[in-house]
């Protein structure tokens, strides 16, 4: 592969590939998804609209760091391929709650035959990712925790196929017609085998599980994965309900010779500091939750945020014989929260 100048994956307005019109570049602000990738709107013949994934090399050439730019080149397309597999497989499982790719494949031009562009194409989240999503703007709590339903069924889904998502956050929940949420970007998910396998590899760093911060990890890599998503659950769960950040709001109440880096028995010592601040943490962000939810919403959050992983999920599931981090549980008590809200404020 030649990189040619200009990069042809930052410059496909106006290009049809494979049927697909695309007409707008989205800035990484728009939620892309991926360092390494262009997003793009698209439409086809029909008029459906779509969202384009293009792998663009140019970040690859200008990102290597201590790496060569073949080794560069090597991982970015191991990573294209692993997400395209991941999608396909979601398809074949119709995970009805997971973003549906739509078409892939490789895009060159006959000018330049040697700059290919990998692409994925999902379908469009009409109102964006959670975010940027109007109703966010209100207090509508069953709205909100509607979504996050939506959400648990999606992870759900995923983890019924060996899947862990590793980066959920509130970017990667798209928001399509219907108030229908979604979980978007399988750009780091792993199967626990080959990409994206090894301990704390996880997405951005901003929600990933607090036992990142010490260093720690488990030895069952398979439980570290399924717990670390829980984790992230939580995080949503917490920005959901009152737009925090929980790991924020439990670091400024974890006594300072508790926190990372400072203490010399590191994770397992601070844990009780840990837990207490967490706590402390979610009587703040269900503060304003009316009462007749309350008490569920903050276990649901104890729950899922429980800084040591071993203890993380429901109390039942985790006493009980078989998958110790099953999701069904949670499924139902979201939805069973949910439906008292909607009916509290009909």
């Amino acid at each position: 592969m030649i990189l040619s100048m200009p990069n042809l994956a930052s410059n496909l307005v106006g290009k049809t590939i494979n049927g697909w019109i695309v007409e707008e570049k989205l800035s990484k602000h728009d939620g892309t998804g991926g360092c390494f990738s262009s997003g793009y709107r698209v439409r086809d013949a029909d008029g459906r609209r779509a969202f384009l994934k293009a792998m663009n090399i140019g970040y690859a050439f200008h990102n290597t760091g201590s790496k060569s730019f073949v080794d560069s080149m090597q991982e970015m397309t191991k990573s294209f391929q692993h997400e395209e597999a991941l999608v396909r497989l979601c398809g074949e499982k119709r995970h009805d709650r997971i973003v549906a790719g739509i078409d892939s494949g490789e895009y060159k031009e006959a000018t330049s035959p040697m700059d290919v562009v990998p692409y994925l194409v999902f379908e469009l989240a009409e109102h964006g990712d959670l975010r940027r999503h109007p109703k966010m703007k209100e207090q509508d709590l069953a709205w909100r925790l509607t979504v996050f339903h939506g959400v648990c069924v999606g992870l759900m889904q995923l983890h019924s196929s060996g899947v862990k998502h590793q980066d959920l956050k509130p970017s990667n929940i798209l928001m399509f017609s219907g108030d229908t949420s979604k979980i978007g970007d399988l750009g780091r998910a792993t199967t626990g085998t080959g990409m994206y396998s090894e301990p704390q590899h996880w997405g951005g760093n901003s929600y990933v599980p607090v036992e990142f911060y010490y260093g720690h990890a488990e030895t069952d890599q398979e439980a570290q994965k399924r717990g670390a998503d829980f984790y992230m659950l939580g995080g949503i769960l917490a920005y959901i309900v009152s737009d925090a950040h929980i790991y924020g709001l439990v670091i400024g109440r974890i006594p300072e010779s508790f926190r990372p880096g400072k203490m010399p028995g590191g994770f397992q010592q601070a844990l009780p500091a840990i837990r207490s601040a967490t706590f402390e943490a979610i009587t703040e962000i269900t503060a304003t939750v009316p009462t007749h939810i309350r008490e569920e919403l903050s276990q649901m959050l104890k729950w899922l945020c429980e800084p040591d992983p071993k203890r993380r999920g429901h109390p039942k599931t985790l006493s009980e014989f078989g998958n110790r981090f099953s999701l069904e549980r949670v499924v139902s008590i979201a939805d069973r929260i949910a439906k008292k809200a909607r009916i509290a404020f009909k």
